[in-house]
């Protein structure tokens, strides 16, 4: 039997950043920022640095002029590539006296404004910020893992990959999976050196995507790792430095491959007779939602909506 672990290894991630990026007052992105987002960041990577401008532009027209810290700091480096230094100045400045931007090392290293005159004013008023508003901040770590994190969601968050049933280029999807587990194992390599040197770091310590990050590359890494840090993620709940929810997908993880059932329902699988999507065998079955209430997790319910099934509770 096909597990779905196997067939859609990207799953995770898409759990966890389902709701969305919020922004200031609770405010979530719409769907037209994060596909403008999308295009303009793999604009980008083919240097398209014109077009990325425009999509950039209209993602944050869509939301009403606000942008992530993230996605205006990418914005800034696509004007840089065209030329454009009034609105490299523009944003820059928005990012220091608005958006709080403190990460003056990355800014610092990267190419993209290696051009930019006064550098300077940027990298003093970013640093400003990192004392003010992020003195706990590893800025080594906190970029270390925030590449890992973007790393190990790109391919997962690419369309051909799909995980509801959609009609797909077999040999394009293969491609792009290859290519992911190229990653996995590079990123497995970097994060336990990590977790070896540092142990299980808190968001305070490395923003919230690197401590997300941790769990993620561990989550889809081969089962030997997965059982080896274990205990340390057992002990980072404990420490409030990592959510409950995410110990128990991994523990669900381990049971499913070593049991061949789970505790929390997160796992699910493929129904080679129907090829539809069905949960792995759960323990207590009747008691799940009592067990996913008790580590924030929502009820079953709800979480298979996600992937357009539906599942009615087991009464006792």
């Amino acid at each position: 039997m096909i597990t779905f672990i196997r067939k859609y290894p990207f799953l995770t991630l898409l759990c966890l950043f389902f709701h969305g990026t919020t922004i200031g007052q609770g405010l979530t992105p719409p769907p037209e920022y994060y596909s403008n987002i999308r295009i303009a960041d793999s604009l980008m990577e083919h240097k398209n640095c014109r077009e990325a401008t425009l999509h950039y532009d209209l993602a944050f027209k869509a939301f009403g002029g606000m942008g992530t810290p993230a996605d205006r700091y990418n914005a800034a480096r696509a004007w840089a590539c065209t030329g454009n230094i009034d609105s490299v100045n523009k944003i820059l400045r928005n990012l220091c006296s608005r958006s709080r931007y403190w990460n003056d090392e990355k800014f610092i290293n990267d190419p993209a404004f290696a051009g930019i005159r006064n550098k300077e004013e940027f990298i003093s008023c970013f640093r400003e910020n990192k004392m003010k508003y992020a003195p706990a901040i590893n800025v080594h770590l906190y970029n270390v893992l925030d590449t890992i994190f973007n790393d190990d969601r790109k391919y997962r968050l690419m369309p051909v990959m799909s995980p509801y049933g959609q009609i797909v280029d077999t040999a394009a999807k293969n491609a792009v999976i290859r290519e992911m587990q190229k990653a996995d194992a590079f990123n497995v390599t970097k994060m336990t050196a990590v977790l070896d040197t540092y142990g299980w770091l808190s968001a305070e310590e490395v923003g919230v995507n690197g401590n997300i990050a941790q769990f993620a590359v561990i989550q889809h890494a081969p089962f030997e790792v997965q059982e080896k840090y274990l205990p340390l993620l057992k002990k980072a709940v404990a420490e409030n430095k990592a959510a409950g929810s995410q110990l128990a997908l991994l523990e669900d993880r381990i049971s499913v491959h070593k049991n061949g059932y789970q505790v929390y329902g997160s796992q699910l699988e493929t129904d080679p007779a129907t090829n539809t999507l069905i949960l792995f065998p759960i323990i207590d079955e009747v008691n799940v939602n009592e067990r996913r209430k008790g580590v924030g997790l929502e009820p079953l319910e709800e979480y298979v909506k996600r992937f357009h099934l539906t599942y009615i509770p087991k009464t006792k």
